[in-house]
């Protein structure tokens, strides 16, 4: 009894690893290639995720391939440009394999695993780096007027070129770092520096230029401001003089009645605002205030009569002559 159960447990487990050699598992991002004795065919390829079935034992052996997007980057290398200088640069690649059947066997007849797919893009990567940046300058691959998406294009082609063939596909490919070597910084630093003091002094031409345009502008405009200023000036002194001339014209007709209205100006001007003065009434044209100054040392000036009846009256006849001896 315990050695017929023995055997039945013996045979359980047998049949378990039997069954378990059958079978293999494809994930979603997998892609399975079952080998049969050392032969390959596009049936054996399976890219469908789950569990598919095998020849036992050593007769199938499968190997699965990661079939989403990798990333193989280079170490720093230094590349010279086509005119002679050098740049030190890293470029990186992100590739997948080609889901295609036959791609497919292409990448597992290339390599034995992802590994050496990936080893193998760096040293092409590296040959397709020297070989693209050796093209272009080195003010093409540093500066305002950099090509480097152009470089990484041409990069990609040649990579292209070589691993498509093999069941590689290459998704991107871009250059992460530039870098200027030890020996030509300073070379660069100074005609760097060089070039941006060029830059500076055409912009101070180009400033001092255009100040002396705006201030001879400004100069001109200020002279023709003060020629009609003056111009202007010269017509109101000369309307003023010909009041003025007219003015002491009438006034010269009767000086003491001039003089007499004058004083009253300022009279009226003294006075035109609310104020309290104490001043003598002996100083014109404070005498005017005084009644009693008609007749004193200051008189107030009287206009002349110049009619018939006032010179009858200023020039007394006899009857009037000997009235008053009356």
């Amino acid at each position: 009894m315990n050695k017929t159960f023995a055997y039945a447990v013996g045979f359980l487990i047998l049949a378990a690893l039997i069954l378990f050699s059958m079978t293999y598992t494809v994930r979603f991002n997998e892609v399975a290639v079952r080998t049969t004795f050392g032969k390959t065919s596009t049936a054996s390829v399976k890219s469908e995720p789950g569990i598919h079935f095998r020849f036992p034992l050593f007769a199938d052996r499968v190997t699965t391939y990661d079939t989403r997007v990798q990333i193989a980057e280079m170490p720093l290398v230094e590349v010279p440009t086509a005119d002679g200088q050098s740049v030190v640069v890293r470029t990186f690649v992100m590739w997948k394999m080609d889901a295609d059947p036959e791609q497919v066997l292409k990448f597992a007849s290339s390599y034995a695993s992802e590994r050496d797919a990936d080893d193998a893009l760096r040293s092409y990567l590296m040959t397709a780096t020297k070989a693209s940046l050796g093209r272009y300058s080195f003010d093409e691959l540093i500066g305002p007027d950099s090509r480097l998406a152009a470089a990484e294009q041409d990069i990609r082609k040649q990579l292209v070129s070589v691993v498509s063939s093999q069941g590689i596909t290459p998704v991107t490919v871009g250059i992460s770092q530039v870098l200027l070597p030890t020996k030509i910084t300073k070379a660069v630093l100074s005609r760097m520096q060089a070039t941006r003091q060029t830059l500076a002094e055409t912009e101070r031409t180009a400033g001092s230029a255009e100040a002396r345009r705006i201030r001879g502008e400004a100069n001109t405009i200020v002279e023709n401001l003060q020629a009609f200023a003056e111009q202007r000036a010269e017509q109101i002194k000369g309307e003023a003089q010909r009041k003025a001339a007219a003015y002491l014209e009438s006034m010269g007709e009767d000086v003491e009645f001039a003089i007499f209205q004058v004083q009253l100006d300022a009279l009226r001007m003294a006075l035109s605002d609310t104020a309290t003065l104490i001043l003598s009434d002996e100083a014109a044209p404070w005498h005017l205030l005084n009644q009693a100054n008609f007749n004193g040392r200051n008189p107030i000036p009287q206009p002349s009569r110049s009619t018939g009846s006032e010179r009858a009256v200023e020039e007394p006849g006899p009857d009037t002559i000997a009235g008053q001896g009356q």
